[in-house]
């Protein structure tokens, strides 16, 4: 292995902890606990970024970039986006409006989540893939027994694939794991933040 690649690997350990940090100090209901795991792990996000795109930062050029308000839009933007978070029960995909210069939110409550899941573990048990993202948006409509919007299902797809749950097969569609539904349940319970 490599040193970039160890690096890398460290990085995602420490990464995997932090989200582990978080929930338990959520469950806990130590807020001050969660926000000093966040800013963590946002600092983290940051020198992981700058590992992965084979930049090398400077002990005083990382510490301009994590101090707070000295971000431009273009820095805000350079962050790595989309990002997902999950807070209050509902699933949020950060992205980034070139039109408006500036970041937005899609959310997708918890219940359509499960919905576009279940439809998507539903859809493996019925033979094997890949599956496009029209056959998971039928299925979810028939498990939600509701119209379900197209963004919120490519909202889903999109943070069970940045998770590696599910694998994108070129044009074809998306291959899914038989366990997906209790892997989906275990990403949850770790991603989710307490109310505040």
């Amino acid at each position: 292995m490599n040193h970039n690649a160890r690096i890398r690997s460290i990085l995602d350990d420490a990464d995997r902890e932090l989200l582990k940090l978080i929930a338990e100090c959520a469950s806990a209901g130590d807020l001050d606990g969660v926000d000093a795991a966040r800013g963590v792990a946002g600092r983290l996000r940051l020198l992981r970024g700058s590992s992965e795109n084979g930049a090398v930062v400077s002990k005083q050029g990382l510490k301009d970039k994590m101090r707070p308000g000295s971000r431009s839009r273009r820095a805000v933007k350079e962050t790595k986006l989309p990002r997902f978070e999950v807070r209050n029960a509902t699933l949020y995909r950060i992205g980034w409006s070139k039109k408006k210069s500036e970041q937005y939110e899609h959310k997708v409550p918890h219940d359509i989540v499960s919905d576009v899941v279940s439809a998507m573990a539903s859809l493996v048990q019925s033979g094997p893939g890949p599956f496009t993202a029209d056959q998971i948006a039928n299925r979810a409509e028939q498990v939600s027994g509701t119209s379900v919007p197209s963004y919120q299902i490519y909202v889903v797809i999109g943070w069970v694939r940045a998770h590696d749950l599910i694998e994108q097969v070129g044009r074809d569609g998306y291959q899914m794991p038989n366990n997906l539904l209790a892997a989906f349940d275990d990403l949850w319970k770790s991603s989710s933040i307490a109310d505040r």
